[in-house]
């Protein structure tokens, strides 16, 4: 990236020294020197920060346990991972891995052999029992659903569900029937 920018400077300078020599007005020639410089090296360092951001939100399962490493490695194939890293979700510290499918958002968790404790498979809120949808927006009746997913854990099924309010983003749970078994704010656990 660094030589990719020094080499666009350099062909930029080469440019601008040509312009100076013309016979435009020499403000004309600075601002389509500057103009010139800022347009390539934004088109040069914007995709690459980009990219770089992108590396570092995914998190690093280098640093995960070799069990969850391997897990990972055979649950998730050759699809993209867009996070990973450990949670305290549920009670317990996990790895969680978040990654999609055609589309379709995945995530789970996995204690530190290697075993999956916890699934989510994101739904459009269009297929989500009407009785889920309710029961968020009663609990928060100024916010907004931003996010749904149908939660396995263990044995347990049940609706994960974000609302988003003027304050904080609340990670709900609540079963088919309707019912909030738990409300938390994310980041903070009870």
């Amino acid at each position: 990236m660094v030589m990719e920018t020094l080499m666009a400077m350099r062909t930029m300078q080469g440019m601008c020294l040509r312009t100076v020599g013309t016979n435009k007005p020499m403000k004309r020639k600075l601002v389509l020197c500057s103009t010139l410089m800022v347009a390539i090296s934004a088109g040069i360092m914007l995709p690459a920060m980009a990219q770089e951001r992108a590396k570092s939100s995914t998190g690093d399962l280098s640093k995960a346990p070799q069990a969850v490493q391997k897990a990972v490695k055979q649950l998730v194939g050759k699809n993209p991972i867009s996070e990973v890293g450990p949670e305290t979700t549920l009670g317990k510290t996990l790895w969680v891995v978040e990654f999609d499918v055609k589309g379709v958002e995945y995530a789970f968790g996995l204690d530190p052999d290697g075993k999956v404790v916890a699934r989510w498979v994101g739904v459009n809120q269009s297929l989500v029992p009407p009785e889920v949808l309710e029961a968020a927006k009663k609990a928060h009746p100024n916010g907004k659903v931003s996010e749904v997913a149908i939660a396995t854990v263990g044995d347990r099924m049940f609706y994960s569900v974000d609302v988003k309010t003027a304050g904080a983003i609340h990670e709900m749970e609540i079963s088919p029937g309707g019912s909030v078994t738990a409300d938390r704010i994310e980041g903070k656990e009870d």
